[in-house]
Parts: structure tokens; sequence; C-alpha cells
């Protein structure tokens, strides 16, 4: 009766132990699958906005250089094509009043001509605004992303943690209960014995 309270013992044991083990192996894989999928996400954020970011990038360059050297929006495209067809526009006007060449008309172009440079920049400036505005958006998404995602790895380990901590103690015990079902048998028979790991590790 002995031996069968002995072998229950053990195989109650290593039920537990390998049960456990079991688990902790399990909650792992779990937790491991959980962190490559924030990391996914992040990773997929980043490549979603890196347009944008991009695009805020030259934004900003472009604010600077054109705070730099304003005369550069004379190079910017179109610039020179729309101040053409507006000085063509108001020579045919001109033309067709037949003051083409009167002083006049040449004061006009020559205003004409200032008054669009500096409300192209306005524009272009503003646009170039508007980029950056945008990169610096997409950028606070990324970081919002990456922080969340960071934070949610970190909760991930620590409660894999806790889990991993709560199976091995049941894998101890059990093996404990291994360890005491052949220690008492080998008590009461007056000898000892080896005692080997049934825990599975």
């Amino acid at each position: 009766m002995a031996v069968v309270a002995v072998i229950a013992g053990v195989v109650a044991g290593a039920s537990q132990s390998s049960a456990a083990r079991k688990g902790r192996m399990a909650s792992e894989s779990r937790t491991r699958g959980a962190q490559a999928y924030q990391k996914e996400i992040y990773g997929g954020a980043k490549d979603r906005f890196a347009p944008y970011i991009k695009a805020g990038k030259y934004g900003i360059e472009g604010a600077r250089d054109l705070l730099k050297d304003p005369s550069s929006i004379t190079k910017t495209p179109g610039y020179q094509f729309r101040l053409g067809e507006g000085r063509r526009t108001r020579e045919q006007s001109a033309a067709a009043r037949g003051s083409l060449f009167s002083g006049s008309t040449m004061e006009e172009l020559i205003r004409y001509g200032q008054n669009f440079a500096s409300e192209e920049y306005q524009n272009e400036f503003s646009r170039r605004m508007q980029l950056a505005g945008t990169g610096i958006q997409a950028n606070t998404v990324v970081s919002n992303v990456g922080m969340k995602a960071a934070s949610n790895i970190a909760g991930l380990s620590t409660a894999q943690n806790e889990t991993g901590l709560e199976y091995r103690a049941q894998q101890e015990e059990g093996r404990q209960q291994i360890i005491s079902s052949i220690g008492n048998y080998a008590s009461g028979a007056g000898g000892s014995s080896s005692i080997p790991d049934f825990s599975g590790g």
C-alpha cells in the first residue's frame, strides 16, 4: 500500500510540475508574439508616415532657404512662367489702348513685378511651412505610437515575469511533492534514495 501511495505522490507531483512547465512555456510564447506585434505596429506606423515626415523636412529646409535668400523665390517652379503671363496680359491690355510704350505702362509693369515677387514669396513660404507642419504632425503620431508600443512591451514583460514566477513556484511545488513522497518511503523502508528531477526543467 505504501508503494502505491508513493507512486501516486510521484505521479501527481510530476504531473503538476510538467503542467506548470508547459504553461510557462506557452505563456512565454504568447508574450513574445504580443511583443512582436507591438513592434510590427510601430514599424508599420514609421513606414506609413515616412513620406509625410520627408515632406516636412523638405518644407523646413525650404523655408529656411527662403529666409536666408529671399531672392531664391525667383528660382521656384513656375515663378518665371506666372510672372511672364502676368506681364503679357498687362502688355496686351496696354497695346490695345495704344499706350504700350508709355511711361505709365512701364511703371505699372515694374510695380507689378515687385508686388508679384512679394506675394509669391509669402505664398511659397506659407506652402513650405504647411509642409513642415505636416511633417511635425506625422512625427508626433509616430512618436506616440512608439511610446505606446514600448509601454505595452514593458507591461507584457512585467506580466510575463510575474506569471513565470507563479509557474516556477508550481513546478517547484510539484518537485517537492515528488521528493517528499520518495523521502517518506525511503524513511519508512529504513534506506535512502537519490532523488531524480521529474519536473522537466
